[in-house]
């Protein structure tokens, strides 16, 4: 029985076999049947076929062995799919060379509401997204504009045939948005959105020019913009002269003011000193006048005809605790300064210079009860006081009164006539023992007019301010050298004389020219000093006076 078996199970197996030989044997005949519609057969297709290499030259039938990535390939019917897509790649390719062809020869490809005022292509702001730390504008103009040009064009074909805003901004490598916001007229021509550091393109030059004039006479005035105030009355001016802004936020994006601000260089970021309003109404113009004429009475009836004899004295507080500026950290974290202490000790530097640029030997102002030998360490030739809060008082004023005296005899000029001109601060003005002295050694003595020192005072003008800032540079190097260590009065002399050769010769000459006290000349005084004084007048001009009951403002 077991041998019957395999003998049933054998013959199955050889009948197999052979019907798979036929088979094969078929195919073979078939594919070596020719076919008129086949192309010509190259040397290297001439090659046996065989089971395992067929050839995809000729249409094939029955059974057929696939290959794996054989889907697509030379021979093989396109699908819808692929048919359609390389029928809208060839169309593609064919409405980009138009389009090129278009733009070169100086077509415009301007939508229905595609229009500028001035002939100028203009430009939006952006789409309300953060940009922050992200590299834009990458892509041309002209790309931009062929791409405007073959969109336009693109919508002309029926919808089955249109290739999209998508795969022609993809082709050209421009925005899609960016794109889409030109071809529907909402941005004007095809330049950036910030329009770049020479031409203005959401707003005419003129219109530009005037937003800049707005910025500066506020600024004169005394009411300056801050960086979001600005962007916030850009975005309101552009929204009334009906022009696109950022609508999620209300004001202009960080590139355009980056480049407003570049585009007119008069424009900068700075920090603002504060004035109250009684010193802004104080800088007026008659005022200021009337007390020149006196200064000039004063330089005329003494016969003074050097800047060797106009002296200003002026004093100064001294923080032994850096001021905060902008410096470099981690990206994402907060980064710290080291101080030695969380409020600062005030230190008064009283200082007299004449109109050549000499200086006396200045006074230095503790705070504290008695002065120790090892303060005056490196003082070369300063005067040290206390007091008890570190400022300056009517005593200590009038002996540094007496140390201009005394510079004045060093020098050999004594017997010539000086004038000092000071501010109406009380150690000054109501300092008796002062001005008797100074009556009697012929030193005449000049007030500046009230709240006007700020723009009439030579020492307030520049040479104080390049003192502190380098002070206060060498007190940031010495709190890094000390590791935080506050400064001692043993070494406070070591970085006070540093900031005292700072202040230069020519830098206060240029204090004396610039305020117009020395050549005396009312004009050297910058006319925006008197903006807001001349405004206030003006609307108190304009003002009427409503007239009490029952008269006529005639009466």
């Amino acid at each position: 029985m077991g041998k019957q078996k395999r003998k049933g199970g054998n013959e199955k197996e050889s009948s197999q076999k052979m019907t798979a030989k036929k088979a094969a044997k078929k195919l073979l005949e078939e594919s070596k049947t020719p076919d008129k519609s086949a192309k010509k057969k190259t040397p290297d297709s001439k090659k046996k076929a065989t089971p395992t290499n067929w050839d995809r030259s000729t249409p094939q039938t029955g059974m057929q062995k696939s290959t794996p990535g054989s889907s697509g390939r030379k021979g093989r019917p396109l699908s819808k799919k692929e048919k359609k897509e390389r029928e809208e790649q060839e169309r593609l390719s064919q409405l980009i060379s138009k389009s090129k062809k278009k733009v070169d020869k100086g077509g415009k490809s301007k939508s229905s509401k595609d229009k500028n005022r001035d002939g100028e292509p203009g430009q939006g702001t952006g789409t309300g997204l953060s940009h922050k730390k992200q590299k834009l504008n990458k892509w041309t103009p002209e790309n931009m504009e062929i791409a405007v040009y073959a969109v336009l064009q693109d919508r002309k074909q029926p919808l089955g045939k249109r290739i999209g805003v998508r795969r022609i901004a993809a082709s050209l490598q421009v925005p899609r948005n960016t794109l889409n916001q030109r071809v529907l007229g909402r941005v004007q021509g095809f330049g950036h959105m910030s329009g770049g550091e020479l031409e203005p393109k959401l707003f005419s030059k003129e219109e530009e020019q005037d937003l800049a004039n707005l910025v500066l006479k506020h600024a004169d005035a005394g009411f300056p913009f801050a960086l979001s105030q600005l962007r916030t009355l850009a975005y309101e001016y552009a929204k009334m002269l009906g022009l696109r802004g950022n609508r999620e936020t209300e004001e202009m994006s960080r590139t355009w003011m980056k480049w407003f601000v570049k585009r007119h260089p008069e424009i900068k970021l700075k920090s603002a000193q504060q004035l109250s309003a009684y010193q802004a109404v104080c800088c007026n113009r008659e005022i200021v006048a009337q007390w020149f004429e006196v200064y000039k009475g004063v330089l005329k009836e003494n016969n003074i005809h050097s800047g060797m004899q106009v002296w200003n004295v002026d004093e100064t507080g001294l923080m032994d605790v850096p001021k905060l500026r902008k410096v470099f950290g981690r990206s994402g974290m907060t980064t710290q300064f080291i101080v030695p202490k969380e409020k600062g000790t005030t230190t008064t530097v009283v200082c007299m210079t004449n109109a050549l640029g000499i200086k006396t030997p200045p006074m230095v102002i503790h705070k504290g009860s008695r002065v120790r030998d090892e303060w005056k360490h490196c003082n070369n030739g300063a005067i040290l006081r206390v007091s008890e809060s570190g400022w300056i008082n009517k005593t200590l004023f009038h002996q540094f009164g007496r140390v201009f005296l005394a510079h004045l005899k060093k020098v050999g000029i004594q017997d010539l006539t000086h004038v000092v001109l000071l501010d109406g601060h009380h150690s000054h003005t109501y300092n008796y023992r002062f001005l008797v002295e100074m009556y009697w050694s012929g030193v005449k003595v000049v007030c500046l007019p009230p709240h006007t020192s700020h723009f009439l005072q030579p020492l307030d003008n520049a040479p104080l301010a390049v003192f502190k800032s380098t002070w206060y540079e060498e007190l940031r190097q010495y709190i890094r050298r000390k590791a935080g260590t506050a400064v001692s009065k043993s070494d406070f002399f070591l970085l006070f004389n540093r900031a005292w050769r700072a202040m230069t010769p020519p830098i206060i000459v240029r204090g004396f020219r610039e305020t117009g006290i020395w050549p005396v000349d009312l004009h050297c005084i910058k006319e925006e000093k008197f903006a807001l004084s001349d405004l206030l007048c003006k609307k108190k001009k304009a003002a009427p006076v409503a007239p009490p009951t029952g008269q006529t403002q005639s009466n």
